[in-house]
Formats: structure tokens, sequence, C-alpha cells
């Protein structure tokens, strides 16, 4: 009976440590959204599934998500800028950007940290204001010094285990969106399309 007594208080006890971690790693995670002034966005395996299909004629398509769309003109109607750097640079991107209205659009990058400092110091952001979704190693550095850092639910494993969240919905399909929402729910900003009339 003893031993029956031991086992339940400490499992019990537990329970109640892994409650409080989890209520302080949710409070650590939406201080961190609350705090977001700039959404950095890497292009391809984020707002694209990663595919690219060429045609015989050598010329190539790539798929963007509507809803990705539908968000980002939610956070700039909410005051929180949003820029791209993508180590690809071609027309699609550019078009794609135009038409979102997003002004700041580093292409044929490299060295994504780099450009990444250069951009906040531009924008006077403090690099802590700075939400960086990726998929890809690639982005690792600039992801591992933005306040907050989330990828698709199919980015390579390096970098699922480095975010600050996972998304549920693969690059291209959403995902973006659904970091988005959690920015916009934090901070008590719309999330509907009244908002942006």
């Amino acid at each position: 009976m003893r031993h029956l007594h031991i086992f339940l208080t400490t499992a019990l006890l537990l329970l109640i440590c892994s409650g409080s971690l989890k209520a302080e790693l949710d409070a650590d995670l939406q201080n961190r959204l609350q705090n977001i002034r700039l959404v950095v966005l890497d292009v391809d395996g984020t707002l694209t599934d990663g595919k690219v299909d060429y045609t015989s004629y050598g010329t190539f398509s790539k798929a963007f998500h509507v809803h990705d769309k539908v968000g980002i003109m939610l956070l700039q109607n909410a005051g929180i800028d949003v820029a791209l750097i993508s180590g690809e640079n071609n027309d699609m991107i550019k078009s794609r950007a135009e038409k979102m209205k997003i002004r700041h659009v580093i292409l044929e990058c490299s060295f994504k940290r780099r450009a990444l400092e250069d951009l906040v110091q531009g924008l006077n952001v403090p690099l802590n204001a700075v939400c960086y979704v990726a998929d890809d190693v690639l982005d690792e550095e600039a992801m591992s010094i933005s306040g907050f850092s989330a990828c698709p639910k199919d980015a390579v494993p390096r970098i699922r285990s480095m975010a600050h969240f996972v998304s549920s919905h693969k690059g291209g399909k959403g995902a973006v969106r659904e970091v988005i929402d959690l920015i916009l729910e934090a901070q008590g900003q719309p999330q509907t399309l009244s908002s942006l009339q």
C-alpha cells in the first residue's frame, strides 16, 4: 500500500510539473509572438511546396497558396512588415511579391543571416521582433537569431528540431498562413477580410 501511495504521489507531481512547464512554454511562445514586427519568409518549400515543374519548352512553374496571400494581407493591414529572402532569382518570385505588395525582396541570397541582419538594421527592427519561416538548412543561421522561428510540417528534420513552432501544414499548403494566424491572434489583430476593407 505504501509503495502504491508513493507511486501515485510521484505520478501526480510529474503531471503538475509537466503542466507547469507547458504553461511556461506557452507563455514564452505568446511573448515571442506578441513582439513580432517583421515576418521574413523563405520562398521555395515554404510559400511553395518546393516542386519545380518544367515543360518541354524550358519554362517552369511553381504553385503558391491563396491562404498564405490573404494572411500576408492581414499582416500588412495590422502594421506588421513582410519580407522575402530567397536563394533563387526569377521573375515568378518578383511577380508574386509585387502582387502581394511585399516591398522587401532579397533574391539570389546565399548568406541569409547576413541579409537578415542588414534588413533589420535598415528597418530599425530588433531581431527579437522577427518571425522567420523556412524549411531548409540554408535558413538555419537566420532562424537561429530570430525572436520566433517556424517551419512547415515537411521541413527537413534539422530545421524542425530547432524551430519554435512546426506547422501542421506542408510548405505551399497553408503553413505560412497558420504561422500568421498565430501572430495575429497573439497580438489581438483581426483575422477577417472585413478588416481589409
